[in-house]
């Protein structure tokens, strides 16, 4: 939240929401995490771009075109820049640059975030997906994957996969 001073709002203050992360990483000797704190700035402009985004996706589907990966989901603004496009200048530009040469990412995210279709954000070279840079998991809070971090069975290689389930007998 900032506090923006203005004599228009109650009491000569206005509230601005924003989004805000913290990137944790181990330190060089493992014993220990360095915590970045990165501003991500106003929700208002953010939020508009995953609900532009989301819109997007909807008529698209809608009118039936097919969604591959590279599918061009954004039309361009006036300024030349597509929904996608904005939300990785609005939220990813300002992460990577703390993620060093870390190709696993977990994120938790909050608030309008957790619609935004992150693996799907554009990637560092043209006609790519952030997926094709990163390996993304996603958690609930922080408590959840403290706990499978930590746990030696959820830690160990260990896989389940489930297939051709017949749920109606």
């Amino acid at each position: 939240t900032i506090w923006n001073p203005s004599a228009e709002s109650e009491g000569g203050w206005e509230v601005i929401p924003c989004y805000e992360a913290f990137v944790l990483s181990p330190h060089e000797d493992g014993r220990d995490w360095r915590v970045a704190w990165v501003p991500l700035g106003p929700s208002d402009p953010i939020d508009e771009a995953i609900d532009r985004w989301r819109s997007e996706i909807r008529r698209l589907r809608t009118h039936g075109r097919a969604l591959g990966p590279r599918a061009q989901l954004s039309e361009q603004t006036a300024q030349g820049v597509s929904a996608p496009q904005r939300l990785r200048k609005l939220v990813w530009d300002k992460l990577e640059p703390h993620l060093r040469d870390f190709t696993t990412v977990v994120i938790i995210p909050d608030g309008d975030l957790t619609r935004l279709p992150w693996v799907a954000l554009p990637g560092r070279e043209p006609n790519t997906v952030l997926l094709e840079d990163y390996a993304i998991a996603f958690s609930e809070d922080g408590q959840q994957l403290h706990a499978r971090l930590t746990d030696p069975v959820a830690a160990s290689d260990v896989l389940l996969a489930v297939g051709g389930v017949t749920y109606d007998k």
